[in-house]
C-alpha cells in the first residue's frame, strides 16, 4: 500500500486575506439592506410589547391611573405607542473594510429624545373644560405635588393679617411614586431599557444572517 504526502504553501497570504474580505464584503452589501429592514421590524415589536405591558400603561388602561385622570378612551396609550415605534430610527451605514476586518456602524434610536411631541395626545379634558396633561405629568414631573388644595380657617387673630382667618395647605395630589418619571427616566424609557438586551441580540442575529446568506 502506497501513500502520498503533499503540502500547500500560500505564496501571497496577505493578498488572499484581502480577496476573502472583498468577497465577504460584496455578499454582505448585497444582503445588508434586506436584513436591516428585518432588524428594524423586530425591534419595533419588542418596543411596543415592552411599553404596552408595563404596569403604568396597564394602570392607564384599566386601573388606578385611569380613574384618577378620568381617561375616557382606554386605547389612547396605544396611539402614543404606535407614534413612538413609528419614530424609532435604525441608522445603518454600509459596511466597509477597515484593516483586516469588515466593520459597519449601527445605531438604534429606540424612542424619540423629546417625548413632549405626544403631550397633546395624552390629555384628558374634564367636564368643566379643564385640561389634564397626564402624559406630561408622568414623563416629566416626577412625584412633585401637582394639585394642591388650600383651605381658609378662622380663629387665629394673632397670626393673620386678615383678621382671624389664615390660609392653610390641604391635601395635595402627586403622581404615584411607582409611576412617576422625569424626562430621561420614565415609564417609557424604563420599559425600553428593560428589553435593550433582547433588541441587541435581534440586531446582531439579523446582520450575522446577512453575512451568512448565500453561502
Amino acid at each position: 500500500m502506497s501513500t502520498m504526502n503533499f503540502s500547500l504553501k500560500v505564496l501571497r497570504p496577505e493578498q488572499m486575506k484581502k480577496d476573502m474580505l472583498k468577497a465577504l464584503l460584496k455578499r454582505l452589501r448585497t444582503n445588508f439592506k434586506f436584513f436591516a429592514k428585518g432588524a428594524s421590524a423586530g425591534t419595533a415589536v419588542h418596543i411596543m410589547s415592552a411599553i404596552e405591558n408595563s404596569n403604568t400603561v396597564k394602570s392607564l388602561e384599566s386601573g388606578k391611573l385611569r380613574e384618577e385622570f378620568g381617561i375616557t378612551n382606554p386605547n389612547i396609550m396605544h396611539q402614543i405607542v404606535m407614534g413612538i415605534i413609528n419614530s424609532d430610527t435604525l441608522i445603518v451605514k454600509e459596511p466597509k473594510i477597515a484593516g483586516n476586518q469588515i466593520s459597519c456602524y449601527i445605531r438604534l434610536e429606540a424612542i424619540p429624545l423629546d417625548l413632549s411631541v405626544f403631550n397633546n395626545i395624552g390629555e384628558q379634558v374634564t367636564e368643566k373644560g379643564q385640561k389634564l396633561p397626564w402624559f406630561q405629568w408622568l414623563t416629566t414631573l416626577g412625584d412633585a405635588i401637582i394639585v394642591r388644595d388650600f383651605e381658609v380657617q378662622a380663629g387665629f387673630p394673632t397670626r393673620s393679617r386678615t383678621g382671624d382667618k389664615i390660609m392653610v395647605k390641604g391635601k395635595g395630589w402627586r403622581v404615584p411614586p411607582e409611576h412617576a418619571g422625569s424626562q430621561g427616566d420614565n415609564f417609557i424609557t424604563r420599559a425600553v431599557d428593560g428589553v435593550m438586551g433582547e433588541i441587541e441580540e435581534i440586531i446582531m442575529a439579523d446582520f450575522k444572517n446577512a453575512l451568512m446568506a448565500g453561502r
